[in-house]
């Protein structure tokens, strides 16, 4: 008998022998995943194919039957696998799955297929450029343009916030900034505070940072990408609370919400923020205790920003 099918019986063998306590098919997976583990890939895929055929529908373990196919060298046999894979798997798992399938067509000096999977991939998500960059699966695919392409939007999959237009919409607000009351206002021109924007949390979020002498206040701005909206969370020292949402709009934020009285009573906000030049941002904010049928400015800041 040729060694590796003895290896292969041997790995049937020990998937037909559970642990007490162990469904066969609980038995069969922990023995497949020590062998995956262990690297023997060819003991690794024999045990996966058990598993496959007890459980047709366990997407894992076709997932990994493919796996071990590929790593012993068997691509045309991994190829089917992922497929079958592909529709068994969550569907938050599938941009591996579409990976994977890129990898083994790579393999298998497939060059189209190979692209068009991994196309598919990080159109599903797939982020991980680094993996791009040094996985030799995919060294025969690095010189060419479609694939470099690929690796920047697998980069910007992994930093969404970054790479996403609709997130740079209020980056016009970024910087160190003296903020004074703007023309036209009472005292145009006087001190009112000062401010620093700064982005966050991989660019998901630009906090403002606040303070007037004692006075001082922060706010967390961000685009959500599920709602399509900005929205802005402020919170001071003395306790004030207010909740924003709104859009961009004919070059400036305009946000809608409300904060709240001592006695709970509600005032309805209006908040801009116009982009004045690369030096200048204007905040005009506006408020109705009447349920939006009169408004007052309640304060109109101009940002200039501050100079190294």
């Amino acid at each position: 008998m040729h060694p590796t099918v003895l290896l292969i019986a041997v790995a049937f063998l020990t998937l037909s022998m559970p642990v007490r306590g162990q469904t066969p098919n609980q038995s069969g997976a922990q023995n497949a995943d020590e062998l995956f583990q262990a690297e023997k890939w060819e003991e690794a895929a024999a045990a996966y194919d058990g598993l496959t055929k007890s459980d047709s529908a366990n997407g894992r373990a076709w997932y990994r039957l493919g796996q071990s196919l590929h790593r012993a060298a068997k691509f045309s046999e991994a190829i089917q696998a992922l497929t079958v894979a592909l529709d068994k798997v969550q569907p938050g798992n599938r941009k591996f799955v579409m990976y994977a399938l890129a990898s083994a067509y790579a393999r298998s000096n497939k060059k189209v297929e190979a692209l068009a999977w991994l196309t598919k991939a990080i159109d599903a998500g797939f982020n991980q450029a680094g993996q791009l960059d040094t996985d030799n699966d995919l060294s025969g695919l690095r010189g060419d343009k479609e694939f470099k392409e690929l690796v920047v939007r697998a980069e910007a999959n992994a930093h969404p916030c970054l790479g996403k237009e609709q997130h740079h919409q209020l980056d016009f607000w970024i910087g160190e900034w003296n903020v004074e009351n703007s023309p036209g206002q009472a005292g145009a021109g006087q001190a009112a505070g000062e401010s620093r924007i700064e982005r966050i949390v991989d660019g998901c979020i630009l906090l403002e940072n606040y303070s007037a002498g004692t006075f001082v206040g922060k706010s967390f701005n961000f685009y959500d990408s599920n709602l399509k909206r900005w929205r802005q969370t402020w919170v001071d020292n003395n306790g004030g609370v207010s909740e924003f949402n709104g859009e961009f709009k004919d070059g400036a934020i305009r946000l809608n919400g409300e904060s709240h009285t001592p006695d709970g009573s509600r005032i309805l906000r209006h908040m801009t923020l116009f982009n004045l030049g690369p030096d200048r941002v204007r905040q005009l904010s506006e408020a109705s205790t009447d349920d939006g049928k009169t408004w007052r400015v309640n304060y109109d800041f101009t940002y200039v920003r501050k100079k190294p």
